[in-house]
């Protein structure tokens, strides 16, 4: 079948009133998925990792924001 040759006649067509539509679940936004998780128990200790510096860009408000002590350290795979 992979290696059959495809021709306008061997596709279905569905017409928009033939197809179901599901919708698309919805997913918090990195931001709001982080507040939660820091709102859900005042008492837990956090750790985030990124490959990517502008990842706490919009974290760090959040977590000054909410009172949050934070650390943020620096480093490369070199230095360690």
């Amino acid at each position: 079948m992979c290696r059959a040759t495809l021709t306008p006649s061997s596709f279905t067509v569905f017409k928009k009133e033939n197809v179901l539509e599901h919708p698309e679940p919805s997913l918090p936004t990195k931001e709001k998925a982080f507040r939660e998780i820091l709102l859900r128990d005042d008492t837990k200790r956090v750790l985030l990792f990124s490959g990517h510096d502008t990842t706490f860009d919009t974290l760090q408000p959040i977590m000054e924001s909410l009172n949050i002590q934070y650390m943020l350290l620096n480093g490369s795979d070199a230095s360690i």
